[in-house]
């Protein structure tokens, strides 16, 4: 996975939606994923640290939900209002996914974001990856992800809302 920051003021979305491929939901799953994804983001800061994200879509001109969420792989997702992200003291970082190859997920990378789960920086989160490493980040992680989660509206399975005829 190769992430940009695009040069770009994350606080222009206000109170806006920002819309959360759920995947199973839970936070065993967001956690996973936050840990997997952490190497790709040391890019995008300095002494060797990454950050640990849940990745989101803001509606937006031209990106409605219908959109948004008919082009996402995953099956279901919440909503959640990017001030109240905000708010709860997660910064939200403008990044792009420049890896997904063509297409309308390419085009969706324009309302990208990235929700920092706010740990303390662990030296241990740079080394080699290990089962004391993950373990010790997935128990920083756990707490934090159940506070965004609390912010975020139930899940919605996008089939049943939109139905199956624009998955892609």
């Amino acid at each position: 996975m190769i992430v940009r920051l695009r040069d770009e003021d994350a606080n222009a979305l206000g109170e806006g939606s920002l819309l959360v491929h759920m995947g199973a939901g839970r936070p065993e799953d967001m956690i996973r994923s936050a840990l997997r994804n952490y190497a790709a983001y040391k890019g995008l800061r300095g002494g060797g640290f990454g950050y640990f994200t849940v990745s989101t879509f803001a509606v937006a001109p031209g990106f409605d939900e219908r959109r948004i969420v008919t082009t996402m792989r995953h099956g279901s997702f919440a909503r959640v209002a990017a001030g109240s992200v905000r708010a709860a003291g997660f910064p939200i970082l403008p990044t792009s996914l420049d890896d997904v190859g063509e297409g309308d997920l390419q085009e969706l990378q324009q309302v990208h974001y990235d929700i920092v789960l706010p740990v303390a920086d662990d030296p241990r989160h740079v080394g080699p990856p290990g089962a004391g490493a993950e373990r010790l980040a997935a128990d920083q992680l756990r707490p934090v992800v159940e506070h965004l989660l609390a912010l975020m509206s139930e899940r919605v399975d996008k089939y049943a809302l939109y139905g199956r005829g624009d998955e892609r």
